[in-house]
């Protein structure tokens, strides 16, 4: 939302870098929600972060997405799991 204050260019390349961490990570989530075992949890882990890689360079490469708005939305989208986790305090 920010970025619409620099420009729309600026705000379209963060929409691009926020699609590509949404997508992967809802699909996670709605693996985890079905899935109990472990291995196939962790394969859709994996396939996670393929996506996430594969989604961002499609986006490169395809739309090219102004540098500044695509990284800076892609920094605080994947920072975010520093901070979303739970504490777990001993």
């Amino acid at each position: 939302m920010g970025a619409f204050w620099f420009s729309t260019q600026q705000a379209l390349g963060a929409l691009y870098a926020g699609i590509a961490c949404v997508i992967p990570n809802a699909f996670f989530a709605w693996r985890c929600q079905v899935e109990r075992e472990a291995a196939k949890v962790l394969v859709a882990g994996v396939v996670r972060w393929y996506a996430s890689v594969a989604l961002m360079a499609a986006a490169i490469v395809v739309l090219k997405p102004p540098a500044a708005g695509f990284f800076t939305a892609l920094i605080l989208c994947q920072g975010a799991y520093l901070f979303s986790g739970k504490r777990v305090s001993g």
